[in-house]
């Protein structure tokens, strides 16, 4: 399993929604401030989410709702499309109940069956395009509660790209977290949000630590030239060990001139280990990722005093 992002970030987003950082709506030892969204409200990913490693993503919050939805529920609830813009799969609410409708060659919807516990809940969605056919279900708290699929023959690409749209919804009690999306099903494992908190040994960017860590799109670092990076020392992970992989994730833009090409590196014990060249447009901007499911340094596990004692960083490539 592969996290393509983890997003419990404003940067990532347009809209942006309203966050509160009332600890009673999301898990305060793992993210710093929960979404809450209201009715008829666009919210996007500023741009395609990095792609899969196959053709299946799985996409996945924590949603507190104050008593359960109730019957008075209804309205789009997300919308998922490819990387062109195609629209894949529809999530939507019927009487409270979260429910799934897949766009292929013809629409199919599955059933409506059960509604939001009130609390916290684990919500999942599983698209699939492979083989001719469109394929996406909703997983609630760790059951199975509506599927579709339908032939799709016009050529739609895997998913890239996550809309959550609250139109014709109530939902003034409800409170959105730890976004993530995975290229295979993430079980129970979540993800834990950490900042970059100082500079690290590497200081060529432009632009002060704050601007990564203050969630505001319009603070930025930056690079004049090919081969110039920095790095970071993160805030403190207190999260423990089982850690699956660990992700830098990070919104990238690119002015008229820029460089096409950069990558993600950990500097851990004084050397460098990089991720794979990614490519950018002139006067674009993308999510980007890279991740690392074992500490490159020695090839064994992550624990926390290993992802504390690493300093992620960016380079910016010809």
């Amino acid at each position: 399993m592969t996290m393509l992002l983890g997003a419990n970030d404003k940067v990532f987003w347009s809209g942006p929604p309203a966050t509160t950082t009332d600890v009673a709506f999301f898990d305060v030892a793992r993210v710093d401030y929960a979404f809450n969204m209201v009715d008829a409200q666009n919210v996007t990913l500023n741009g395609n989410h990095p792609a899969p490693s196959g053709t299946t993503v799985w996409y996945s919050c924590r949603i507190y709702s104050a008593t359960g939805t109730g019957a008075a529920e209804d309205g789009e609830l997300a919308l998922i499309k490819d990387a062109a813009g195609n629209s894949l799969v529809l999530v939507d609410m019927a009487n409270g109940k979260p429910w799934v409708r897949v766009y292929g060659d013809s629409d199919v919807t599955g059933a409506a069956t059960t509604i939001l516990s009130a609390g916290h809940n684990d919500f999942k969605v599983k698209v699939d395009v492979s083989g001719g056919t469109i394929s996406a279900e909703i997983w609630l708290n760790g059951v199975l509660i509506s599927s579709a699929s339908a032939a799709e023959t016009s050529g739609k690409g895997v998913a890239r790209h996550w809309t959550w749209q609250i139109n014709d919804a109530i939902w003034g009690a409800q409170y959105f977290s730890e976004f993530g999306v995975y290229d295979a099903e993430p079980g129970t494992g979540r993800f834990t949000k950490v900042s970059p908190a100082s500079d690290g040994t590497d200081t060529d960017l432009t632009g002060a630590v704050g601007n990564l860590s203050d969630d505001d799109i319009s603070t930025v670092v930056s690079a004049d030239a090919a081969a110039q990076k920095s790095c970071w020392n993160m805030a403190t992970y207190s999260g423990g060990s089982g850690i699956a992989e660990l992700v830098v994730s990070a919104w990238i833009t690119a002015g008229a001139g820029a460089p096409g090409n950069f990558r993600f590196y950990l500097l851990i014990g004084g050397a460098r280990y990089y991720g794979a060249t990614q490519a950018i447009s002139a006067g674009a901007g993308m999510l980007a990722s890279e991740s690392w499911a074992l500490d490159p340094s020695d090839s064994l596990a992550w624990t926390a005093t290993k992802v504390n004692a690493a300093q992620p960083g960016w380079e910016a490539m010809a």
